[in-house]
């Protein structure tokens, strides 16, 4: 019985990270994780998902979290370090799609390790 008991404490012990690991890393995740913190935190600490780059294109594009209704990964790619994103949004039932690139943040004390560097609306 105490054999058992330590088996399953290795097992939780080593499993439990892991999994949470392999569910937070998966590429659709980390982009709608990063949109979900940003609609649960004040304005003042989003400088933390964000470059400099990053948050003026959100403003210039006058993006508003509260109206964003529904958004979808269309696409997604990694290249030369960058993942970008093709992501449709429904806000205030206009239907809009974007590009997003995100960088690895070099601060590993930030609250997100991967930010926002660049959005540009797609045309087609």
């Amino acid at each position: 019985m105490e054999f058992f008991l330590v088996v399953i404490f290795i097992l939780c012990g080593i499993g439990v990270p892991i999994f949470f690991t392999i569910k937070n890393s998966k590429p659709k995740n980390v982009f709608i994780r990063i949109i979900e913190e940003l609609k649960k935190q004040p304005r003042e600490v989003w400088f933390h998902f964000f470059t400099n780059k990053g948050l003026e294109k959100w403003i210039e594009e006058d993006f508003k979290i509260d109206d964003i209704q529904n958004l979808e990964i269309l696409e997604y790619a990694y290249k030369d370090y960058i993942w970008k994103y093709k992501v449709k949004f429904m806000i205030l039932n206009k239907e809009r799609s974007y590009f997003f690139e995100l960088v690895k943040n070099p601060n590993i004390h930030a609250k997100s390790r991967w930010v926002i560097n660049n959005i540009y609306e797609d045309i087609n």
